[in-house]
């Protein structure tokens, strides 16, 4: 406690010092253990060394408690799961007193509701969900909506940069409440298939020790559609997971490509021919076909193939090195393709000129691989950082040269690389572009797969690793993973929670779609009128939607608002197809 407090200590202007805010309840919500075999983040920043504490600023005024916040001992507010809460949040105005919570889905589907608890007295909170009716006869189970809390933790937001952040959202009910640390409970929503469709309601229970229980409505729309999934659209996370448990998660989280466990280690080369190692693809494909995401694309990490071929003493781009590089690349394609498996073949991570690491190439040898890859007749994919790396001609050929073109998408990095892919006709991914809810973005270039930066990087068999271990090389990594390993789960982030319904936005507009061209091949004259109109309805999304990260949305729920718009014209086009 002692090392913290001297971390807190640490002032500039944009830094709180520790007596504006550090209080013992504070350091106990973000000390307190997690479960067993875990720490907190604040005992492991101790050990990257000095770094920069700042804070949330808290401009709303604090809320004024009415007769029953008094009598409760808390203050309920309905904040959307879009905007975070931290530790210091005042709830505004508009999100007091709420009536209820809502929320609707396609049968199939997972989601959130998110409920914003300003404790007025420190105690433990128990949340209570009955059985949810739809008033005719149809119930929806209470067991298909799980409690969490949102644990704060030390989090680097920058680098050398901390802030106590909402990061984990654990499972615990009843869960300690501190008087002035405002908490939010998450209700993880599962709509099973087949559940019958209609508006479930009924009340939720909260109670702080021995004070007065609460009541508020929990209301569950459950839509009378089927969500379809482009089977050539790629979501997923660098470093992503490749044991059961996890990738289970991770495809719940509607995440079906992976970017980690393709590798085929080079043991000699002979003749020049490249012997491998498949043993860590086989694994890797095994559950990948347990958990039923085997025939969509994923990303094979070939970047230390270059590396492993200078270790074994062949020079680059000898005669013998191209005829090793292209073998390992050839056997590797064909040993997953045996297995019904695609893979795109990730060659050179971000090329450039200077700063390079082992797993950079500059521009020149960039193109000689993807030359090598092309003679290998594999299909190639390329992450690009920014615009003002290359000139005209350097960015035509370095496009030209890959089958895949996976820039930012921020317009202050990659305009001219996502046009002028776009105007080559090359297949368009995203990375790296921002851990939060993206499906429309993708939707609004026509990219076929948006990857991010990471789920958890330095590890991939998160099911027996704890936060210690995990965070041995990367803690504390701004860019580094949105999901935190326990021993027997994963624990979601907000961010994971908000990037994954980009998935679900992306599934509603895939389906409408979809409707859309079947009504206007098959259907009658008034058929087409109708999917005319819900194209008009697209046509507007489309064109609202934000084209890049850093184009500013004034109101975060607004895509909430659009999955909405698109629901209903499914609705309505279904409608006339069973007819």
């Amino acid at each position: 406690m002692k090392h913290l407090l001297l971390l807190l200590s640490l002032s500039l202007a944009s830094v709180l010092s520790a007596q504006s805010w550090v209080d013992q309840d504070v350091q106990k919500e973000i000390e307190g253990p997690l479960s067993k075999n875990q720490v907190t983040s604040g005992k492991l920043m101790l050990k990257v060394g000095k770094m920069l504490l700042i804070n949330n600023e808290e401009k709303i005024a604090a809320p004024v408690p009415s007769a029953a916040d008094t009598k409760s001992g808390f203050i309920l507010f309905n904040r959307s799961f879009m905007r975070p809460v931290y530790w210091n949040s005042n709830p505004l105005p508009s999100e007091l007193n709420p009536a209820s919570f809502d929320y609707f889905s396609a049968p199939g589907h997972s989601g959130n509701v998110v409920i914003g608890v300003w404790p007025l007295e420190t105690g433990d909170l128990q949340v209570t969900i009955p059985d949810l009716s739809d008033g005719q006869g149809n119930v929806f189970k209470s067991g298909n909506i799980e409690v969490r809390f949102v644990q704060h933790l030390l989090k680097q937001v920058q680098h050398q940069i901390v802030k106590i952040n909402p990061e984990m959202i654990v499972r615990a009910n009843p869960v300690k409440l501190y008087k002035g640390v405002t908490r939010q409970v998450w209700l993880m929503i599962n709509v099973p298939e087949g559940t019958a469709a209609g508006k479930y309601s009924g009340d939720i229970t909260l109670a702080l020790g021995n004070k007065e229980k609460r009541s508020v409505k929990l209301s569950i729309e459950v839509l009378p559609i089927k969500l379809l999934t482009d089977p050539d659209k790629s979501f997923g996370w660098y470093c992503s997971p490749t044991d059961e448990m996890a990738l289970n998660d991770y495809v719940k989280h509607g995440y079906n490509s992976v970017s980690s466990g393709f590798e085929c280690p080079v043991k000699a080369v002979s003749a020049g021919k490249a012997e491998l190692d498949f043993s860590k693809m086989d694994k890797t494909i095994s559950v990948l076909k347990k958990v039923g995401i085997d025939k969509y694309r994923h990303i094979g990490n070939a970047i230390n193939l270059f590396v492993e071929l200078n270790q074994l003493g062949l020079k680059d781009f000898t005669p013998e090195y191209n005829t090793a590089y292209k073998s390992a690349l050839q056997q590797m394609r064909d040993h997953a393709a045996k297995q019904g498996v695609r893979l795109c073949w990730w060659l050179v991570d971000e090329p450039r000129e200077t700063m390079l690491n082992t797993w950079n190439r500059n521009l020149a040898d960039t193109l000689k691989l993807a030359k090598l890859g092309k003679e290998a007749g594999v299909e190639t994919y390329q992450d690009v950082m920014t615009d003002d790396q290359f000139t005209p001609e350097q960015r035509t050929a370095i496009i030209s040269a890959f089958d895949i073109m996976s820039p930012h998408c921020v317009k202050k990095y990659c305009p001219l690389i996502i046009e002028e892919t776009k105007k080559l006709k090359k297949e368009l991914w995203f990375y790296n572009t921002s851990i939060d809810r993206f499906g429309f973005s993708t939707w609004k270039h026509n990219a076929v797969g948006r990857t991010e930066w990471a789920y958890n990087c330095g590890l991939n068999e998160n099911s027996a690793k704890n936060i210690d271990t995990w965070s041995s090389t990367r803690m504390g990594d701004p860019a580094c993973s949105i999901i935190y390993p326990a021993k027997n789960e994963v624990i979601p982030s907000p961010s994971f929670e908000r990037s994954s319904q980009g998935i679900i936005d992306y599934r509603y507009v895939y389906t409408l779609e979809q409707a859309i061209k079947t009504l206007r091949e098959t259907g009658s004259a008034e058929a087409k009128k109708a999917a005319d109109g819900a194209q008009a309805k697209l046509d507007v999304i489309r064109e609202a939607a934000p084209a890049y990260a850093d184009t500013p949305i004034p109101d975060p729920t607004i895509q909430d608002t659009w999955r909405r718009m698109v629901a209903e014209e499914i609705v309505k086009l279904q409608g006339i197809l069973q007819k």
